[in-house]
């Protein structure tokens, strides 16, 4: 018997405005003291009046249009009752059957490498719930109320993923489109962006669906891969063994690589939903809508298929770039200003050679990097034209990396010009001919390291500025003279 995966994701997407989503409470609550920013609409205290924060609006119509979705021209919040210690209220205000964004889709790539739609149930607006620490020594929960209130996005998809890997692509672009809108960092890590998975398995051909674990507690999208990747394992092998598939929540513990049970999973009518009486229904004109629509940025697909067909980069470059909207931005900068550099070279020096100075270096990142694209052009375009070679231009970039310091006045200042004096060259080539008859010997025996050994010889005399290409050839000249 062979069985698929049914899979659908449920996304929460934390939003980047002022304030929370329903009071002035300030939305700026990272790294402050614990229950801070509270107030009496947070803990919907009696007589407290709630308001709809119009920014979270505009968000999410902005992902819902991003998505596909229809915005919905009348839309109203609803009261989710259920009693936990992070929820002061002892319900949560949400969307039950009215969500602002419905119907959308989306296409990412497969495990075969080719594209899936993936359909979007619906986008709708809600309250983030507090913070509970769980402080081990004590064995007490403590409660951060700073997070309640934040305004969220949730994203529900339909069960249409049938591997971990679409699952993984989904979240990637996902998390991509919320950066380029702005409208939230989308970092998992901090919990800006949280994903629970819904997974059950069927026999491969039938049409029926199961019943379906949640997957809680997910703070990587690699850690949502392999906790799918757990879950179809252990009730595949459940259902082998003739074991019954219970509908329940499920905590993933990521250090041991394993689901944990945690409670029977609820459905909607456990929550005993009912209208928002504080927040009338509002109404969304078309107008408003068409505006949201009209003045949305290029999204990461469009942008990805632009730089493949019209700017003419490798798709491994393009997926790299806008896995990031700094780089993004930096990279289009630097391809507007010098459009007689061809934008494959920028890539790779993006790609590659400032990684590397990134990488190669713990107090080096990209978000501190100092370097405009403006410097960064120019380096480039100094390197093109042969002023300097390759290993001066990735010593002058790591010069340049948190200075900003023109590359042109870097080449005279350290002395990496490119040597153009054929005199210099040959008698460099002389000299290391000369000091190293081991090198001959090696070179005559057919040995081709030989000719490499001594290219570094003559780099090193000529600090880098010896062209390498020329300084072979010289090599050869002399040695078979």
């Amino acid at each position: 018997m062979s069985f698929e995966p049914i899979i659908g994701l449920e996304v929460h997407v934390q939003l980047n405005t002022n304030t929370k989503m329903f009071c002035s409470c300030s939305s700026k609550y990272l790294n402050v003291e614990p229950n801070t920013f509270v107030c009496n609409v947070c803990l919907g205290l009696p007589g407290s009046l709630p308001s709809v924060n119009q920014q979270a609006i505009i968000s999410a119509i902005k992902l819902g249009l991003s998505l596909n979705c229809k915005i919905s021209n009348l839309t109203k919040f609803d009261r989710k009752n259920y009693v936990y210690p992070d929820l002061m209220k002892g319900y949560q205000i949400s969307q039950l059957d009215i969500p602002i964004a419905i119907e959308g889709n989306i296409n990412i790539k497969n495990i075969e490498d080719k594209y899936t739609n993936i359909r979007i149930n619906r986008v709708h607006m809600e309250e983030d719930v507090a913070k509970l620490i769980h402080d081990e020594i004590s064995g007490e929960v403590l409660v951060d109320l700073n997070r309640s209130g934040m305004p969220l996005l949730e994203v529900v998809t339909e069960p249409d993923f049938r591997s971990a890997i679409e699952a993984e692509n989904y979240l990637i672009n996902l998390q991509s489109i919320v950066r380029f809108l702005n409208i939230g960092n989308a970092n998992m890590e901090e919990g800006s962006f949280r994903c629970d998975a819904n997974v059950s398995i069927r026999e491969r051909g039938t049409e029926e669906l199961n019943e379906k674990v949640e997957i809680k507690n997910m703070n990587r999208i690699k850690a949502v891969s392999r906790a799918i990747e757990y879950e179809i394992e252990r009730q595949t092998e459940a259902f082998k063994s003739g074991e019954r598939i219970i509908q329940e929540t499920r905590g993933w513990d990521d250090l041991k690589s394993e689901s944990i049970p945690q409670r029977s999973k609820e459905d909607a009518h456990d929550y005993r939903y009912f209208p928002e009486p504080d927040l009338p229904a509002i109404k969304l004109p078309k107008k408003f809508i068409d505006e949201i629509k009209n003045n949305l940025p290029e999204l990461p697909e469009k942008k990805f298929f632009r730089y493949i067909n019209d700017i003419g980069i490798s798709e491994y470059d393009a997926k790299i770039i806008i896995s990031s909207i700094e780089k993004t931005k930096f990279f289009e900068e630097v391809i507007n200003s010098y459009k007689n550099i061809e934008p494959k070279l920028i890539s790779n020096w993006l790609n590659v050679e400032l990684n590397g100075v990134s990488n190669n270096n713990k107090d080096y990142d990209l978000n501190k990097m100092k370097l405009s694209a403006n410097n960064f052009g120019k380096l480039i375009e100094l390197v093109k034209d042969k002023k300097i070679n390759k290993n001066s231009g990735k010593e002058i970039l790591s010069n340049i990396y948190f200075t900003d310091s023109d590359p042109n006045e870097l080449v005279e200042k350290m002395g990496l010009k490119s040597m153009d004096n054929a005199d210099e060259l040959k008698n460099m080539v002389k000299e290391a001919i000369s000091e190293n008859d081991s090198a001959i010997e090696d070179y005559k025996n057919g040995k081709e390291n030989a000719v490499r050994f001594l290219i570094g010889q003559v780099m090193k005399k000529s600090r880098g500025t010896a062209n390498p290409s020329e300084t072979e050839k010289e090599i050869l000249k002399q040695l078979n003279e």
